[in-house]
């Protein structure tokens, strides 16, 4: 999964620029979630989760310099 350090890319095919795209894309049930490792292997990982239910992520910064 999804560890300290790696890269969240886009979720259900859309880019993230901020924390707003963040929160707004996170808010479904169905997701697709691209990332990066710390090795620069890139994933995608297929998730169900209750709509009113936090992905489970959290940031270091509101302002993306490279979504880690």
């Amino acid at each position: 999964g999804i560890r300290p350090g790696d890269q969240l890319l886009a979720i259900n095919g859309k880019p993230l620029l901020d924390i707003i795209d963040y929160q707004y894309h996170s808010a479904a049930s169905h997701l697709s979630v691209d990332w990066q490792d710390q090795n620069g292997r890139q994933h995608r990982d297929h998730l169900l989760k209750r709509p009113e239910r936090e992905f489970g992520v959290t940031f270091t910064a509101n302002l993306f310099d490279g979504m880690r």
